[in-house]
């Protein structure tokens, strides 16, 4: 009980002392929805990572944002919790969700041993032990449209490892596909890999949103 309780009270010190998450430092576009992620911080050991997505919605829906818990040896989000703010017009603003969702936020980290802290988008290739580690993406396509895409990870000996796919429905067509950086954990060999998807939308506006891949660097890449 001791521990739990110097874990929350080094939890709550670290959460009152750090600012609102910053956006990852890579180009808006100039029109259409574009999502956002705000990193919060990691797990001691790496293997996890907390961040706000801002799910731009559009239309009725408005815009969401989402406090996501990551586990990157999985990568299954083992947190996902839509965050609420009563703004005057409806749309919710990161401010205003990180000051008034602070209670709920702070129990999220703690359930999964997040410490906040500042998170950095490093450029590819990364280094390191085994490097330099270069990310891919390749596309599938059929009938003309894109119908799944393969991440894939290779380091300096030429040894290579797929770190994860996605597939899209007949109603759905990226009409981009990049790698943009990578989120590199303070601690262990744990890395990020952030992909970028785009699609089109209505009236010409285009959608486009991210997802983060788990990989291990390092002598046991």
């Amino acid at each position: 009980m001791r521990c739990l309780a110097l874990a929350g009270l080094l939890l709550a010190t670290a959460f009152a002392s750090s600012a609102q998450p910053a956006r990852l430092p890579f180009a808006r576009p100039t029109a259409g929805y574009t999502d956002d992620i705000h990193p919060i911080g990691w797990s001691a050991d790496g293997e996890r990572v907390a961040f706000l997505y801002r799910l731009s919605g559009g239309g009725a829906t408005g815009s969401r944002y989402a406090l996501r818990v990551q586990d990157l040896t999985t990568d299954r989000l083992v947190a996902d919790e839509i965050l609420t703010s009563d703004e005057p017009d409806g749309e919710p603003r990161l401010a205003t969700v990180w000051r008034t969702q602070q209670r709920r936020i702070r129990a999220t980290l703690r359930q999964h041993g997040i410490r906040p802290s500042t998170v950095r988008m490093s450029r590819l290739p990364l280094t390191g032990t085994g490097g330099p580690y270069r990310t891919s993406v390749e596309t599938q396509r059929s009938g003309g449209r894109t119908t799944s895409y393969t991440v894939t990870m290779r380091n300096g000996r030429g040894r290579t490892k797929t770190l994860g796919s996605e597939s899209f429905g007949s109603y759905s067509s990226p009409t981009s596909i990049r790698v943009l950086g990578a989120l590199r954990a303070p601690a262990g060999e744990r890395v990020a890999i952030l992909v970028e998807v785009s699609e089109p939308g209505y009236e010409a506006e285009g959608a486009r949103r991210y997802r983060l891949y788990g990989a291990r660097i390092g002598a046991r890449f």
